[in-house]
């Protein structure tokens, strides 16, 4: 044992005593704290957007690489500050193996956190439609958002659902790292790098996707004349939304993060 950090077996008893923890929190405070993770997270989507405006004047990897890096202030904010995310709380599975609480349990805190981080998520784009933030920039922050959200709805279901796996395997890694911290700074630090991963490799978070799509969707509907600066806005429609995107992508973050603390328990756990 280390006086600076855990090593992964340490790190499993701890995440199953946060899995635990998680599952027996009010649903008050659950939810409570899903509405503040879907909003910071949906600030690291912000910035993104902003990166991607007039990004044509810079090498394509450079701009992934940096929409990565700025997105991770919403994992930030979460696991420091605190909040209930999604495709964290997959984490709360492992209660459930170890039957510390029923599997019901598990997926009323799975539904709780899910629509906490939705309105959490809705609450931000309602404010940035409001504020009219995305008209900054002559239009490109607009362009840029709605460019973002139209390029999440081409996918297939199979390809949807494994970005979705793909991108919580790293969401969940860049956790599980943190776990072994004793420091805000060495947390911080084992998170930027996994967020950023995903990110620039253009897989796909559920809850980021709350609020990049909800928020372009909102922009076509309540402002038709700046949803017309990029003409892929016809794909933003409710169905593409749910049916396209977030259903298989939902699918797969549970199927990543399972596939990350399933496998860990097993090496470790006695």
């Amino acid at each position: 044992m280390s006086d600076t950090y855990l090593v992964p077996s340490e790190m499993t008893e701890y995440a199953a005593a946060l899995a635990e923890k998680k599952a027996k929190l009010p649903s008050h405070r659950t939810f409570a704290l899903a509405i503040l993770a879907g909003m910071y997270i949906g600030f690291g989507g912000l910035l993104v957007v902003l990166v991607g405006a007039g990004s044509a004047t810079l090498p394509y990897g450079l701009i992934k690489l940096l929409m990565g890096l700025v997105f991770s202030i919403g994992l930030i904010l979460v696991a420091v500050g605190g909040g209930e995310l999604f495709t964290g709380s997959t984490i709360v599975a492992l209660a459930g193996v170890d039957k510390k609480i029923s599997w019901q349990k598990v997926f009323k805190n799975w539904g709780l956190v899910y629509l906490g981080n939705f309105v959490g998520a809705l609450i931000l784009a309602i404010l940035i439609l409001v504020s009219k933030q995305y008209e900054l920039g002559g239009g490109l922050i607009s362009e840029s958002m709605l460019k973002i959200a139209a390029s999440k709805l081409h996918y297939s279901f199979i390809s949807a659902l494994v970005m979705g796996i793909l991108c919580n395997i790293f969401v969940c890694l860049g956790l599980w790292l943190s776990y072994s911290s004793r420091s805000t700074g060495d947390k911080i630090l084992a998170i930027i790098f996994p967020v950023t991963a995903f990110v620039a490799l253009s897989f796909e978070h559920s809850v980021a996707n709350m609020y990049l799509l909800s928020s372009a969707w909102l922009v076509k509907v309540f402002d038709p004349a700046a949803a017309a600066l990029y003409s892929g806005s016809s794909y933003i429609t409710l169905y593409n939304i749910i049916v396209v995107n977030l259903i298989p992508v939902t699918i797969g973050n549970i199927i990543g993060g399972l596939f990350v603390w399933l496998m860990y328990r097993f090496a470790y756990k006695k």
